[in-house]
């Protein structure tokens, strides 16, 4: 939607005057994905349960173009294939602010 309105505003010089932050949290990325009128399509594959915190559970909708510089995330974390598998354990530092660990 965003791309349509770009183009149809005959592509603005300024992206960061034409893009609503109010919106979309707009990385540096995605705005370079909107220069380039590249068109990102949902695809229900793409969601992902995650856990916030300890016990909470949510939905993660991880892509390419939306989860800006994911770096080696999509070979740690699960895919569809290993959805069930729990691969990793975070843990604080011991200069966190927090007064105790995992």
């Amino acid at each position: 939607m965003e791309v349509s309105r770009w183009v149809l505003s005959k592509k603005p010089e300024n992206v960061d005057d034409f893009v609503h932050y109010k919106i979309v949290k707009w990385s540096s990325t995605l705005k370079s994905f909107l220069s380039r009128e590249i068109y990102i399509h949902f695809d229900k594959n793409r969601i992902r349960k995650s856990l916030y915190r300890p016990f909470c559970q949510n939905f993660l909708y991880y892509d390419q173009f939306l989860n800006d510089r994911p770096g080696l995330y999509h070979s740690i974390f699960p895919n569809n294939s290993s959805h069930q598998e729990n691969i990793t354990i975070c843990l604080t530092d011991l200069g966190a602010e927090k007064p105790f660990m995992a």
